[in-house]
């Protein structure tokens, strides 16, 4: 069976505080990755490195025995690319900007926050997808990166209310097609499992239209039961939010497969944000372009 995810990425943290290492493998294993390294220094964490080639490194930015850039160099040395993390103080991110152009990756501040560790994951995710991929794995990758990322948008009062509703669709989802569909709790996706024809793995255009319809017909489905426990309106700014962070990240796959999802109870998701204005004691929809205020 082919899982869009078939491997745990390898993580190496480099930081000089204890806490900050544990914290952060604490994390990231609770997440299902697999965290092969620790280092409080740039010169061990070059020894880490070289041994176990991770897939992502996560990088301090104030390391006692080496300047940052420098680490960063060092590094890529090794590889350059190694899917790099720098990680710094609320408030400093914009100084380290000029590390994007050596080659870091990303920016991640601390105190860190779980729903942004997730999204920069999700972004590394989504930078080293395949497109070679079948057709239907990689629509189940982006609708599990969206909900994902819904999830996130949804704040810390409804963040639980989401995720039960969304995790318990996807349970009930394989294990009522178990050859069709694997959810893994830690990654919080729900991954396409490809069908096995004679000794091969495979779709033909008749599996393929089924699992893309199950996705589709799983998305309504799971919206629809957030409605019932959260304001329409509420939800529905909450979706084009979030998907404006998701195009963000994933624009070059959505245009690359052609992707866009189904049409929920004449809601179509795109960059045109919906905006309700009180009339009456009831809401009444127009839309915005966001070329409307350029």
């Amino acid at each position: 069976m082919e899982h869009f995810s078939v491997n745990r990425p390898k993580i190496v943290i480099i930081d000089d505080s204890l806490f900050v290492r544990e914290m952060l493998m604490d994390v990231l294993t609770e997440m299902d990755y697999d965290i092969v390294g620790t280092s409080d220094s740039a010169k061990d964490g070059f020894r880490i490195i070289g041994n176990e080639r991770p897939d992502i490194i996560f990088l301090d930015s104030t390391l006692q025995d080496m300047e940052i850039a420098d680490a960063l160099r060092g590094i890529l040395s090794i590889n350059p690319n190694f899917y790099v993390i720098i990680m710094t103080s609320l408030g400093f991110e914009e100084e380290l900007q000029p590390l994007v152009a050596i080659g870091a990756k990303d920016i991640l501040s601390k105190p860190i926050e779980v729903p942004h560790l997730e999204y920069i994951l999700a972004k590394y995710e989504i930078n080293t997808i395949s497109l070679s991929k079948p057709l239907p794995i990689l629509i189940g990758f982006m609708h599990s990166l969206y909900f994902k990322i819904l999830t996130n948008f949804s704040g810390n009062s409804l963040r639980n209310t989401f995720w039960k509703v969304i995790s318990q669709n996807w349970k009930n989802l394989a294990r009522k097609y178990p050859s069709r569909f694997y959810f893994n709790p830690k990654r919080k996706t729900l991954q396409v499992v490809a069908p096995i024809e004679g000794n091969q793995e495979g779709f033909n255009s008749k599996t393929s239209a089924l699992y893309i319809r199950q996705l589709e017909n799983l998305y309504k489905r799971i919206l629809r039961s957030l409605s019932r426990q959260v304001p329409r309106e509420l939800l529905i700014s909450i979706m084009f939010e979030s998907y404006a962070a998701f195009y963000s990240i994933a624009h070059e796959v959505i245009d690359d497969i052609n992707f866009a999802f189904p049409e929920w109870e004449n809601v179509k998701l795109n960059l045109i944000q919906p905006v309700y204005e009180k009339s009456r004691g009831k809401f009444a929809s127009q839309y915005i372009s966001n070329l409307d205020f350029l």
